[in-house]
């Protein structure tokens, strides 16, 4: 899957086995009657990168380290799921080892864990709840930086879905995110956010929603200079269709309202004296997609979006437009190809810290090839290519890189197919 600032492909996170422990006592008893299903893994990966560190150009490199590389990643990790009826729950965790052939200053550990609980008590509510927690490397071509940076991300969303007719339905989702991603010079930085969204849906025709949706969202960045905070507002119109297996549709429109202000308002001078500016982001906002299931071997998906977020690279809000698009083939029962691609124009507000530059602009494209082969029922080999350009109005943010990489993984039990 294409990143949307191109974040190394390897993702990883710290181990929180608690959350499992409490997911299952939180069901209670009932695991114990559970239809029970574990998955054990393992996956080796060679990977090769044409700009390990995502510079403009060799002339940037540090003296010692290497422009390409090639990286050796071993993964070990577990799924499981648990089935009694109307509820679920599924786990999942991995731990790896990143190792490179000429940097090896940037060898390291890497580490995932998720839950996932569904429960439906019924014809008139049910409910979703997910956890995940990751530590993985950041993106040099975000940080800016040829040294080892590890960051640790934190979220948990939940879905409350209440029928209030059969033409009725209305949906509340809470969210918190953490990122804790150190930057050069500010070692601590991060941000946290906490949203609640709220939708209401009329089913007009067969397999047709359409309806309102509100969200807002409340976060602050942390530890660096001139540290915002800021509420995010969305109004948006919505309509979803969905044919199980052949299409599926979704839309949105609507307007964002996002005001940042400084968490210390002694900073103003400084902010001032840097150039920098605060206030609104405003703008409408939203997405079409699509995915279709041409024929029985043969899917695509496309979609157009316009969005506002915050740039974990710094203290800024951002302002993403693009369109993604892929087709997925299946010649037969052991051959899957996937192609991929995504456009992308980033508007950064503001002015960087980690650079003193202001009204950053960057557009990326992102072209991704994998065929997997299903050698065995239990062994699935992975041969990628990708090609990532980035071209920006600073400097030291534009790069391209190629990567090509095979991985093999063997599992207990087959994939899915």
């Amino acid at each position: 899957m294409i990143d949307n600032n191109n974040r190394w492909i390897a993702r990883s996170g710290t181990s929180a086995a608690a959350l499992g422990a409490g997911l299952i006592c939180l069901v209670g008893p009932r695991v114990a009657g559970a239809v029970t299903d574990f998955n054990p893994f393992g996956t080796v990966a060679v990977q090769h990168s044409s700009n390990i560190f995502q510079l403009p150009d060799k002339q940037a490199l540090s003296p010692g380290s290497s422009y390409t590389d090639t990286v050796t990643q071993f993964i070990g990790g577990a799924t499981a799921d648990f089935d009694w009826g109307p509820e679920q729950l599924a786990l999942n965790g991995r731990y790896s080892r990143l190792q490179y052939a000429e940097n090896d200053s940037l060898n390291h550990y890497e580490s995932e864990f998720g839950g996932k609980f569904d429960w439906l008590t019924g014809p008139i509510f049910s409910s979703t709840v997910d956890y995940t927690q990751s530590r993985t490397i950041s993106a040099p071509g975000n940080t800016l930086s040829q040294q080892l940076e590890m960051q640790t991300d934190h979220a948990a969303h939940g879905t409350f879905r209440f029928t209030v007719s059969p033409r009725w339905r209305l949906e509340i989702q809470p969210t918190w995110h953490q990122l804790d991603s150190p930057l050069p010079a500010f070692p601590d930085f991060g941000y946290r956010e906490t949203s609640a969204a709220g939708s209401l849906s009329y089913n007009s025709l067969t397999k047709l929603w359409s309806g309102v949706r509100f969200s807002y969202l409340d976060g602050a960045f942390h530890h660096i200079k001139d540290a915002t905070q800021y509420n995010q507002k969305i109004v948006e119109a919505t309509s979803t269709y969905a044919v199980t297996n052949i299409t599926s549709f979704d839309f949105r429109a609507g307007y964002t309202w996002r005001n940042t202000s400084l968490v210390n308002p002694a900073d103003a001078s400084d902010l001032a004296a840097a150039g920098g500016t605060l206030g609104s982001t405003n703008g409408f906002t939203g997405s079409i997609g699509l995915t279709r299931k041409m024929t029985v071997k043969t899917g695509i998906n496309f979609r157009v979006f316009r969005e506002v977020s915050s740039f974990g690279a710094g203290a800024n809000s951002d302002i993403s437009t693009g369109v993604e698009s892929g087709v997925k083939w299946d010649p037969d029962f052991r051959f899957t190809i996937s192609a991929n691609y995504r456009y992308t124009r980033e508007s950064i507000e503001g002015v960087q810290v980690i650079t003193g530059f202001a009204g950053r602009s960057d557009k990326v494209n992102a072209y991704e090839l994998s065929v997997g082969y299903h050698a065995a029922r239990w062994l699935t080999v992975r041969p990628y290519a990708s090609r990532y350009t980035r071209s920006s109005n600073l400097e030291r943010a534009s790069y391209n890189s190629t990567i090509v990489g095979i991985d093999f993984t063997a599992r207990l039990h087959p994939p899915k197919l």
